[in-house]
């Protein structure tokens, strides 16, 4: 068993991590985007439309950020923001929140694993996942602990 660093993500460093992760994943998308959105600015006929579809495109990954921003603001998401700490044995995660609460995340309920420069990423759903920041581990061994004994086993 190994038991983490307390610590806490910020505000900033959330929306960080989440910008990366909308990168890692949808980079294709963005770069498809403002390739048509090119393609329409040297169009010879532009149109209402058309000059709509091409501000959108230009602007849509500008919206994207905009509206993880206004996530990691808002006022209902603070909890994500509390300080906790994790101990980690061969079967689950136990995280524990400095508020007192806790809960208990046995391995097979992780659905998928993403590595970051300075985070593990591990998703219970699409959309909800836990923060392992590399920094929090005591020891690079517990480091390395981790990555091969929880996160490689993520499938």
């Amino acid at each position: 068993m190994i038991k983490t660093d307390k610590f806490d993500i910020t505000k900033n460093e959330y929306l960080k991590v989440n910008i990366s992760v909308l990168l890692k994943k949808k980079w294709w998308k963005f770069i498809l985007y403002w390739v048509i959105a090119i393609y329409l600015t040297f169009a010879p006929d532009k149109n209402p439309l058309l000059i709509f579809c091409m501000i959108f495109l230009y602007a849509f990954p500008f919206i994207m950020v905009f509206e993880y921003w206004r996530f990691a603001i808002a006022k209902e998401n603070k909890k994500i923001f509390g300080e906790r700490y994790y101990e980690i044995t061969e079967e689950q995660i136990n995280a524990y929140l400095v508020n007192g609460s806790s809960s208990i995340i046995k391995f097979d309920q992780f659905v998928k694993k993403l590595e970051l420069q300075d985070y593990y990423l591990l998703y219970i759903s699409k959309s909800q996942s836990l923060y392992f920041p590399k920094k929090i581990f005591k020891t690079a061994e517990d480091l390395v602990w981790f990555k091969e004994q929880v996160f490689d086993k993520v499938v």
